[in-house]
């Protein structure tokens, strides 16, 4: 005996959740000499273990600082509060350096897209404290506590192939500011630049000397 399936019209409608548009961080850019160091390096780590992903264009190279959030449309309240929040930081300029390349777990929920990073070791001990000064400043104004702990690195590339971690030629630039960037979600944009916070000069404001 047949079992007549109930009629999907008289069902309600279920709309999928709207996707984000809109993916707002904060990050340190790393300087022209710099990116066109990761890309060339990039490019010998793409050779040497036959990976096939695109490398990351060298206008988004970045080490992300911050992470505030995905969202559906831009978000002004937001954006502005993050604004407020990174006015406050002060923080003594640092040099990082990278000095190892490795891949990262796959956190995106695309199968078989494993991102290809730089790392470093006693090199990004400034970095990390930035980042914790920072994630401070967003919480004293409303934002939710984020994770003591981060791991700075840049991104090169993602692929369905993994390397092993392994020491490469070091790549250094200092950071003086960082900045607050919009990533168009889907679209083949650059970033948007929604502010920039100088280091050098908030901590020479302050009276602190530069070594």
């Amino acid at each position: 005996m047949s079992t007549m399936l109930q009629d999907d019209r008289s069902l309600p409608s279920v709309e999928s959740p709207p996707s984000p548009t809109d993916r707002i961080f904060f990050a340190v850019m790393p300087g022209e000499a710099a990116t066109a160091r990761a890309q060339q390096l990039a490019q010998t780590l793409r050779q040497k273990y036959d990976l096939h992903g695109s490398l990351i264009d060298t206008a988004h190279l970045h080490v992300t600082l911050l992470f505030v959030g995905n969202y559906v449309g831009y978000p002004n309240d937001t954006i502005e509060a993050a604004r407020l929040a990174a006015a406050r930081v002060v923080h003594a300029p640092c040099r990082v350096q990278f000095n190892q390349a490795l891949t990262f777990r796959n956190k995106s929920g695309v199968s078989h897209r494993y991102p290809t990073v730089l790392c470093g070791d006693e090199g990004v001990i400034g970095m990390e404290a930035l980042h914790q000064n920072l994630a401070d400043s967003l919480n004293r104004f409303g934002f939710a506590r984020r994770p003591s702990t981060m791991t700075p690195h840049m991104t090169l590339l993602y692929d369905n192939k993994k390397i092993i971690t392994q020491a490469v030629p070091p790549i250094e630039f200092d950071v003086d500011e960082f900045v607050l960037l919009n990533r168009h979600i889907g679209q083949h944009r650059e970033y948007s630049v929604l502010g920039r916070w100088s280091l050098r000069d908030k901590w020479k404001t302050r009276g602190h000397n530069l070594q």
